[in-house]
């Protein structure tokens, strides 16, 4: 069964935090929506990410399959939104946006923002985020940048090189049959 991370555990993730990466295998493939690739992409510009930065983002982002936004999750998206008015409270769209795919597929979402808690029926596993030396919190969009994230120079754990195979098995697949379509239409073109 898939899940659906958000943009704090997709951060943890790239960290090569052990408890996202073990959530990663056992609830594989990783799925992320359009609105979690813009807010991780925006972090990146927001705090003036060099351009090898940006690109490294990308590519990290490029093996997600991505889940787009149909009719279906406009109406989860509504109903979520008329439920926080009834009950008084509120959630930023964005966060409206990502819960609304994860009930639409009905995949658990993994994440670190504790508002999910308010809405019912959303299958969320919150995963606790550790304080930094600096006293901010790590694995949140605003950290997305840091260009000496120490985490980032560990040696990778088992649960990562096997997520890292799945995708790039995938991505070989991919690319074996784009090559031969090409070569195909090449030769029927001469």
């Amino acid at each position: 069964m898939p899940a659906l991370f958000d943009t704090g555990a997709l951060e943890l993730l790239r960290r090569r935090d052990r408890r996202v990466e073990a959530l990663a295998l056992k609830l594989y493939p990783p799925v992320v929506c359009t609105q979690v690739l813009g807010e991780y992409l925006h972090a990146q510009f927001q705090t003036q990410a060099t351009a090898a930065t940006v690109i490294a983002a990308r590519l990290f982002l490029a093996p997600f399959e991505v889940l787009v936004p149909t009719a279906r999750t406009a109406d989860h998206y509504a109903e979520l939104r008329a439920e926080l008015a009834a009950q008084g409270a509120e959630l930023p769209d964005l966060s409206c946006w990502i819960a609304a795919h994860s009930l639409e597929h009905d995949i658990p979402l993994i994440t670190t923002d504790q508002a999910f808690r308010r809405l019912p029926g959303l299958q969320a596993r919150f995963i606790a985020v550790k304080k930094e030396p600096s006293g901010r919190t790590a694995g949140l969009p605003a950290g997305v940048s840091r260009e000496n994230d120490q985490a980032g120079g560990r040696a990778s754990s088992s649960a990562l090189a096997l997520l890292v195979l799945h995708w790039a098995r995938d991505y070989l697949a991919e690319t074996s049959a784009l090559m031969e379509s090409l070569g195909n239409a090449t030769g029927t073109m001469g």
